[in-house]
């Protein structure tokens, strides 16, 4: 008996998602200790979906907001009647739209520009305006299989006379 089998895998729908990511970093990088609840405090690339706390910027003056130590960061945490922010990336950058200002840059956080207005989110991971090139990308497929089988009946031998 001879038997062929023959075993083909189709993959389709095959999709990708590309999740952005953007950096946070410590509200002020002269504290010692950190708040966060895993005790991690390092400036790092975060998934924009994860929750982190909110800290907004402007270039120009706006009524209320500290640019204390530089002159040319004004910067606030909790001046607004909604308090304390905790978002997404996204919505952390349309609640600081929505206030006039913007996400502050890692360099203005770095540079220890935008402490002290609140919060305590001096000891907090804050979210900037800083791009990470750093992606996850989540693959979702379909496998198709197809199974197929023939056989050959067996010769009979051939006799001699």
């Amino acid at each position: 008996v001879v038997l062929a089998v023959e075993f083909l895998n189709v993959i389709s729908n095959a999709s990708a998602q590309v999740v952005s990511h953007h950096r946070v970093h410590i509200g002020s990088p002269s504290v010692t200790g950190c708040s966060e609840q895993n005790g991690n405090c390092a400036a790092t690339c975060v998934p924009d979906t994860e929750i982190h706390a909110v800290r907004c910027c402007s270039s120009t003056s706006i009524s209320g907001w500290s640019s204390t130590p530089c002159s040319n960061v004004w910067h606030e945490s909790d001046i607004w009647a909604e308090g304390c922010q905790e978002l997404t990336y996204s919505e952390a950058r349309n609640f600081c739209s929505a206030k006039g200002g913007r996400l502050c840059t890692e360099d203005e956080i770095r540079d220890n520009c935008v402490h002290g207005t609140g919060c305590s989110f001096n000891w907090r991971l804050i979210w900037t305006q800083t791009y990470c090139t750093t992606t996850t990308t989540t693959w979702t497929a379909t496998m198709t299989s197809t199974l197929s089988m023939t056989s050959t009946p067996p010769q009979q031998p051939q006799r001699r006379l």
